[in-house]
């Protein structure tokens, strides 16, 4: 049987916090206080990512103001149209519809990118939406800096293509987080973010 090599080891006889010599065939008489174990420094804590539920929150806030905002800007940009239908037998039938067309369209597109560009791009990293419910956008490969606002257009207009393309698309985005391992939807990928929470746990 091969033997340990000389040293100071735990002592046999169980005396706690003392090490006794090894000669490499018996023990001595010798023994020593244990050193302390060296210390480890403490893994720093960085903040949890945002759960499903609060993002989803942030997000309904945030549709809020961007559409309270938009209606007044829609409306002279052809936002709002009259549409009147002549029909035969019963008389003419003036019909009213409020939709996004011509103009309004980029003033709605150009407000959407603007609103997700600059709050998420800024030093906050928080539209007002994040604000109320206390969550933050941040760089994945930094996961405390906020992004910059090339990453952050880039974001909201994959975001803004996905809400185009069908809307199913937009729906799988917004369900991402549901199962992706980091909690990012499809737009958080593009743009190279997490959304955590503002105050480490």
């Amino acid at each position: 049987m091969n033997m340990p090599r000389e040293g100071w080891y735990l002592d046999p006889e169980g005396t706690p916090g003392v090490n006794r010599w090894w000669t490499g065939t018996q023990w001595t008489e010798n023994t020593q206080i244990a050193p302390p174990p060296p210390h480890l420094p403490e893994r720093p804590v960085g903040p949890a990512f945002a759960g499903y539920g609060v993002r989803l929150g942030g997000w309904l806030l945030d549709f809020v103001i961007v559409t309270a905002v938009s209606i007044p800007l829609l409306i002279p940009f052809g936002g709002a149209f009259h549409e009147s239908t002549v029909t035969t037998g019963s008389g003419t039938t003036h019909s009213v519809h409020f939709g996004v067309q011509g103009y309004g369209l980029l003033v709605q597109a150009a407000l959407v990118l603007l609103y997700g560009t600059l709050f998420i791009g800024s030093r906050r990293g928080q539209t007002p939406g994040m604000m109320i419910v206390g969550i933050r956008c941040v760089a994945e490969d930094a996961a405390t800096d906020s992004i910059s606002y090339g990453r952050a257009f880039l974001r909201a207009l994959v975001e803004y293509l996905l809400a185009l393309a069908l809307f199913i698309p937009w729906v799988v985005d917004m369900l991402f987080p549901l199962w992706d391992s980091r909690k990012q939807t499809i737009h958080d990928k593009a743009g190279g973010s997490l959304v955590v929470d503002r105050v480490p746990r």
